[in-house]
C-alpha cells in the first residue's frame, strides 16, 4: 500500500493528500516530517552515515531518526513510530523534548517537527540505511560538513537553527 502524505503550504495547512511517490515525482512541496536528534550527556549528537545507494545524500551525515508524517497522523505519533521503527526504542523509556517546528522560512523544503532524545545509549544501526555512526558535537558535525563531508540538507539547517549559540 502506498504511503499517503499530506501536501501542505508554508503555514502547515493541508492543501492536498497524495501518494509519497507522486509528490516526489512531481517535485511538489511541502510535506510534513519528523526528525529526532539523539544527544548524550556530553552534548554529542549520534550522527549516522547513509549508505552509498541512497538517492539523497549518499554517504552523507543524517539525523538520528526521521520520517514522514502520514495522512491522519500527528507529529508526535509519527515521532513515536519512527523511533520505534528505526531505533527499536519505545520513546516512553527515554527523556525527550520537542525542539520546535521549522519550515521554508528556515530554509527547509519540508515542514519539520524536530525532537531531541537524551540518552547515552548508542542505537543499533540499520545496515540497509547506514554504514556507521559517530558521536560528534554539533560544531564537529558543522565543521566536517563545511570541509566537504556530504550531509542531508536539513541537518545543516537544524544544526544552525538549534545548536548554534
Amino acid at each position: 500500500m502506498p504511503e499517503i502524505l499530506d501536501l501542505v503550504n508554508e503555514n502547515d495547512e493541508i492543501i492536498d493528500t497524495l501518494a509519497r511517490d507522486e509528490i516526489y515525482k512531481r517535485g511538489l512541496k511541502y510535506v510534513r516530517v519528523v526528525e529526532a536528534f539523539i544527544r548524550n550527556s556530553q552534548g554529542q549528537l549520534w550522527i549516522p552515515v547513509r549508505t552509498q545507494d541512497k538517492t539523497i545524500a549518499p554517504g552523507g551525515f543524517d539525523i538520528g531518526a526521521a520520517g514522514h508524517v502520514e495522512h491522519g497522523e500527528t507529529y508526535e505519533q509519527a515521532f513515536r513510530k519512527e523511533v520505534g521503527e528505526e531505533l527499536g526504542w519505545n520513546i516512553d523509556d527515554y527523556e525527550w523534548q520537542d525542539l520546535g517546528k521549522f519550515g521554508p522560512r528556515d530554509g527547509l523544503a519540508t515542514i519539520s517537527q524536530v525532537y531531541e532524545i537524551k540518552t547515552d545509549d548508542t542505537p543499533t544501526l540499520n545496515p540497509k540505511d547506514f554504514t556507521h555512526a559517530e558521536w560528534l558535537t554539533p560544531q564537529e558535525v558543522t565543521d566536517r560538513i563545511t570541509a566537504g563531508h556530504p550531509a542531508k540538507s536539513n541537518l545543516s539547517i537544524h544544526l544552525k537553527n538549534i545548536y548554534t549559540d
